[in-house]
Parts: C-alpha cells; sequence; structure tokens
C-alpha cells in the first residue's frame, strides 16, 4: 500500500514537472520564436493586413508570460516604422498600425487598467505613437490620445522624467499655456537644470 502511494506521489511530481516545463521554459520560448520570426517577416510587408496577419500570429501564441515584452518590442518597431525620415510612410498607414497596436495593449491590460512592471514604459511608449500620429501626421485626435497615455503614465509614476517632459511639450504644442507652465515649473523643481522644458 505505501509502495503504491509513493508511486503515485512520485507519478504526480513527474506531471507536474512536465507541465512546469512545458508553461515556463517551452511556450515561453515558442513564442519568442515567433516574435522573431514576425520581426523578420517586416521586410517583406507591403500591405497592412500582412502587417496584421504576421503580428497576429506572433501576439496570439499562447504563452503565460511574454506578452508585455513582446507588445513593448512591437511598439518601439513601430514606432520605427512611423518616425523614420528615410523611409517615410502616409499618415493613413501610421494611423491604422498605432490604432492597431491600441487595440491590442487595450486587449491586455483590460482597457488600460492591468499594471505590470514595465506599464509606464509601454503608457509612455503609447503616449509617443499618438502623438507622433497627431504632430507629424495632423490625424489631431490623437493628441488627446497621447495626452491620456501620459497621464495614466504619471498616475502610475508621478514624477517619471519622459512622460512629464511629454506632457509638457504636447500641451506647449497644443497653446495649453497654463497647462504647459505649470508643468514647466513641476519639472525644474525636480531637475532645476533641466533644459528640455518649453
Amino acid at each position: 500500500m505505501a509502495h503504491t502511494i509513493k508511486k503515485t506521489a512520485g507519478g504526480i511530481m513527474v506531471v507536474l514537472i512536465c507541465a512546469g516545463m512545458y508553461w515556463g521554459t517551452i511556450l515561453p520560448y515558442l513564442k519568442s520564436k515567433a516574435f522573431i520570426e514576425m520581426l523578420k517577416a517586416f521586410r517583406d510587408v507591403t500591405t497592412v493586413e500582412q502587417f496584421e496577419g504576421i503580428v497576429a500570429k506572433a501576439l496570439d501564441f499562447p504563452s503565460p508570460v511574454g506578452q508585455a515584452e513582446h507588445l513593448r518590442f512591437l511598439s518601439n518597431e513601430i514606432l520605427n516604422i512611423i518616425d523614420n525620415k528615410d523611409r517615410p510612410i502616409t499618415g493613413e498607414v501610421a494611423k491604422v498600425l498605432v490604432d492597431y497596436l491600441d487595440g491590442r495593449f487595450m486587449e491586455f491590460t483590460e482597457n488600460g487598467t492591468r499594471m505590470y512592471s514595465s506599464v509606464t514604459q509601454q503608457l509612455f511608449i503609447m503616449g509617443q505613437l499618438h502623438y507622433i500620429v497627431g504632430a507629424k501626421y495632423e490625424y489631431l485626435d490623437h493628441l488627446s490620445v497621447a495626452e491620456d497615455y501620459y497621464l495614466k503614465c504619471l498616475e502610475v509614476s508621478p514624477t517619471r522624467p519622459q512622460c512629464l517632459n511629454a506632457l509638457q511639450v504636447l500641451y506647449y504644442i497644443t497653446n495649453n499655456d497654463a497647462e504647459a507652465q505649470e508643468l514647466k515649473e513641476e519639472i525644474l523643481s525636480y531637475w532645476p537644470t533641466e533644459t528640455m522644458v518649453k
């Protein structure tokens, strides 16, 4: 009887170890591999549909970890695409790419409320993406979305310099003079030698 219990317990341990390896090692590895394949495929993308297809394949790969990191890496790739002076794209394409990413980010964070270790960096990048679509490509409604992301970033990390500076610049270019001045004073109260404020 005791031998049977030990054998059963040993079998359960083997199953648990294998399941742990599958969920904790194999799936994250395969997700990372899918993401690398996605980055390679970017070179050949010529349509928004192709872009969405290869991104979905990588982002939808099931894994208990890696989604936050992959969203951040993808955000940086899209930032490079929409702000690339050597290979300019149309405003319409920039808007579609950022809107697509925005939807994926909201889906992952459950409408922007899920917190994780690098969320402030992601909120800042999302703000930057919308800022570029608004300021560079003149989809002005994106400027208010950028503001929302910067404010969310500051809710999580009230003195994050990048978000404070970006929000202050946004207020400056949109002629919100009182808010821009208030933020300028706040930034200088933290960093008196800051030269980036307008």
